[in-house]
């Protein structure tokens, strides 16, 4: 592989950056308090972090394709080889590189490459994401929420699953991740909704509401929201030694509060 073909692959993509655990699974890495490590390969070899950090990791300085080795060295700011990772692997919608180095915690680095036009197809109405703004909401069919986003021409995603359950919270992770255009995101179980959620501002916090489940928040918050609530349920699952939903009760109010209580704003009807 040269390095434009390298580029086709990795270039355009957020890739998210995890402890590789056992199984095929991984564990995301933060940065301070808030923020998982996400990375963009720029073409001029320079690193791009779409999300918040309390600070940048520097072993992510900059990078360098190995192109007889068939490796990506990433560079700190001495430009001294801080790791080196393999090329993609496809593993179903996922693309994953892993890291070579040796003894220390091995990494992977996982992207879910672009289905823009496909994901759109399933949105009403059928236009262009208004100003970045999307809700996720399940069974909204001749509701007042559809009647809604059509008069305020907003993007709607239809779940499979409802988001106050762990399956349609992960369906809005892997939506948000392969989506790097979006903005403002709300996350609901209230089909009644009849007024525009982003009309008012969310000044960096995440709007929070009990009853009905709703979440609103700027994507990158919501990326990171998400992503510790599926990895505080995949330990709990682990720990319980129970392998379903539907054994285990899993509070996704109780694990915002936990970890996320100074950044969000607590409504209630």
């Amino acid at each position: 592989m040269n390095y434009t073909e390298l580029m086709e692959q990795i270039g355009n993509q957020e890739w998210t950056v995890e402890v590789k655990l056992g199984l095929g699974d991984g564990s995301t890495i933060t940065m301070g308090r808030y923020g998982i490590i996400v990375i963009i390969f720029n073409e001029d070899g320079s690193i791009t972090f779409p999300s918040h950090l309390d600070f940048l990791p520097l072993e992510y300085d900059h990078w360098k394709f190995d192109e007889e080795k068939q490796e990506i060295n990433f560079m700190n700011p001495e430009g001294q080889i801080s790791s080196v990772i393999g090329l993609p692997q496809k593993f179903g919608t996922r693309l994953i590189m892993y890291d070579h180095d040796q003894g220390k915690q091995k990494r992977r680095f996982v992207a879910y490459p672009s289905l823009q036009e496909k994901i759109r197809q399933q949105k009403l109405p059928h236009a262009e994401i208004n100003e970045g703004n999307i809700i996720f909401a399940h069974d909204y069919v001749d509701s007042p929420i559809k009647a809604m986003v059509e008069r305020e021409e907003l993007a709607i995603h239809r779940l499979k699953n409802s988001p106050s359950e762990i399956e349609g919270l992960r369906e809005v992770f892997n939506y948000l991740i392969e989506n790097s255009d979006l903005k403002n995101i709300m996350v609901t179980t209230n089909n009644n909704l009849e007024k525009d959620p982003f009309e008012e501002s969310i000044n960096f916090k995440m709007a929070v509401e009990r009853t009905p489940f709703t979440l609103v928040a700027s994507r990158s918050l919501m990326i990171e929201v998400v992503g510790k609530l599926l990895i505080e349920y995949n330990h709990q699952i682990f720990k319980s030694k129970r392998f379903s939903q539907k054994q285990y009760q899993f509070s996704v109010f109780e694990i915002i509060m936990k970890y996320f209580a100074d950044r969000i704003v607590l409504k209630e009807q």
